[in-house]
This record gives structure tokens, C-alpha cells and sequence, in this order.
């Protein structure tokens, strides 16, 4: 189960009062629901709702339990928004700092050294493979 997951459900649970619109919001199956609260009642070891066929009400954990889990959720929604703005703002061309200064001649140079030394790699390799059998 994951946790913030059935926080969530248990959040929607408590402010909608009905499993079914519950279901209906976050694409779950209504039995889906009743399991996500269930999990979370067991994995809690206590019973957050009081359910009968026509009423939910909160227990007294339950209550204390809604009033965190919505801070988390909350909390967790505004870090994702952040985290949006923040990708929105890093958009464009710019290319990132460099440690050194390289002068190009010279960086050139040092990627044709490495590429030869690859290559030079990949056939001691194939010699080796083709001596084997």
C-alpha cells in the first residue's frame, strides 16, 4: 500500500463523505477505495471511520488523523506546484556552467585522444574474444 495514496483517499473520504464519489474522483473502483481505507486502518491499528450503510463519521483518531494527513497532502500538493513553476522558469538555451575553461583547440584534440583509445579498446577486445575460439 502506498501511503500517501490511502492518506489521500482517506482525505477525500472525510471531505466528500461518500466512497463512491470518492471512487468517482481519483478513477478507482468503489471497492478499491474501501480496501485503500482498510489497509491504512490496519496498517494504523486503529479504526479512523465509523461506517454504516447511510452515515461515515470520524472516530476521535480518525479526527486527529484528517487534520495531519491533509497537512501532509497540502504540503505535498504546493511542493509539487513549486516544483512545476521552477521547471517552467529553467526553460530555454542556456548551457550549463562549466567547471574548467577549455580552450577548444585543446578540448578537441582530448575527445580525438579518447575516441582513439576506445577504439583502440574495442579491438584488443575483439582480438582477444576471436583468439578464444
Amino acid at each position: 500500500m502506498d501511503r500517501l495514496t490511502a492518506m489521500a483517499v482517506f482525505v477525500r473520504i472525510v471531505e466528500t463523505g461518500s466512497f463512491s464519489a470518492v471512487a468517482r474522483d481519483l478513477g478507482m473502483t468503489q471497492p478499491t477505495v474501501s480496501k485503500q481505507l482498510s489497509a491504512l486502518e490496519r496498517q494504523l491499528k486503529t479504526r479512523l471511520l465509523n461506517r454504516s450503510t447511510r452515515q461515515l463519521s470520524l472516530t476521535e483518531a480518525g479526527s486527529a488523523y484528517y487534520e495531519s494527513s491533509k497537512r501532509i497532502i497540502d504540503a505535498v500538493r504546493e511542493a509539487d506546484g513549486n516544483l512545476g513553476q521552477l521547471q517552467t522558469q529553467l526553460t530555454g538555451n542556456e548551457r550549463p556552467p562549466h567547471s574548467f575553461d577549455c580552450d577548444p583547440a585543446f578540448c578537441h584534440q582530448s575527445a580525438a585522444r579518447r575516441a582513439a583509445a576506445r577504439r583502440a579498446a574495442r579491438a584488443t577486445i575483439a582480438r582477444s574474444a576471436s583468439t578464444r575460439r
